[in-house]
């Protein structure tokens, strides 16, 4: 009789285990966190903790997923926005022009093109980043000399730079050469100068300079004297969309920094923004 009480027991004390456990399954299933439960078995034990840590991560992914989707929803809201205020106003002027009721058409048209140059690099670099993140993006590296590519990327962004007083200074940048796809480098480089552009005071220096650093490696970086970000917000500035406040918000779609981002990481590089003594730093670390 001892040993059927005792079968009878243990019989229980398992019944009510597994039934702990199966509950414990369900709950997680629902998407519960459940914490470990404490037996007699240390074998029940230990697949108890391994269901907690199990629902731990679990739920730290729908937490990362919900972060994704609303962050997703926000982008397309932002870029329906930057889409359509250019749109508005190429369609009243087309407007205006119909009508005759334009006091300068040939202002108007300027506009209007320049408007449209707006939306077309909108577009384009939808397209650009849509393929970095498919992973569709063609990289064709070859020996490129940095000062090349820096010197086109100054001669875009110079005359936006001169009708503000700006002027772009460069140190270090001769005698380096580098393995690089030269096209979306060059693209990259632009970013950060556009970028720069949009939040140097009047009259400033934006400084690009090259250091080289150990294991071969080069961090090319464009320094501005704007306010720059928060520190907590120097790892999302090269997020798709990222816009923290008004001191720094991109321009256009948000879509820049993102970019360069997926163009340097494509060539096995990294990214970084940082506040230094010489101003308002987005280094890039590329290969040579």
């Amino acid at each position: 009789l001892s040993m059927l009480a005792t079968w009878i027991v243990t019989g229980q004390t398992i019944t009510t285990a597994v039934n702990e456990l199966v509950g414990a399954a369900r709950r997680v299933g629902d998407g519960a966190v459940v914490d470990a439960t404490h037996s007699w078995s240390p074998e029940f034990d230990a697949v108890s903790a391994e269901l907690a840590e199990t629902s731990q991560r679990l739920a730290e992914a729908r937490a990362q997923v919900a972060e994704l989707d609303a962050a997703r929803r926000q982008f397309f809201a932002w870029i329906s926005h930057d889409l359509r205020t250019p749109l508005a106003g190429l369609r009243a002027m087309a407007e205006a022009l119909e009508a005759g009721t334009a006091p300068d058409p040939d202002a108007y048209i300027r506009t209007i093109r320049s408007k449209v140059d707006t939306v077309n690099q909108m577009v384009g670099d939808l397209f650009e980043l849509s393929k970095l993140q498919t992973g569709t993006l063609q990289i064709h590296p070859e020996p490129v000399v940095l000062l090349d590519l820096v010197s086109d990327a100054v001669a875009d962004a110079q005359s936006l730079a001169a009708a503000r007083g700006i002027t772009i200074a460069q140190d270090g940048i001769a005698g380096h050469l580098i393995w690089v796809d030269p096209r979306e480098l060059t693209r990259a480089i632009g970013n950060l100068l556009t970028n720069g552009l949009g939040h140097a005071p009047d009259g400033s220096t934006i400084l690009i300079r090259a250091d080289a650093v150990h294991d071969g490696q080069l961090v090319v970086s464009v320094i501005d004297q704007g306010p720059g970000v928060t520190a907590e917000n120097l790892g999302r500035m090269f997020d798709v969309g990222w816009r923290a406040d008004d001191n720094r918000a991109p321009t256009g779609a948000g879509l820049g920094l993102a970019i360069v981002r997926g163009i340097v990481e494509a060539h096995g590089g990294s990214v970084a923004a940082r506040h230094t003594d010489d101003g308002f730093s987005l280094d890039l670390t590329l290969p040579t």
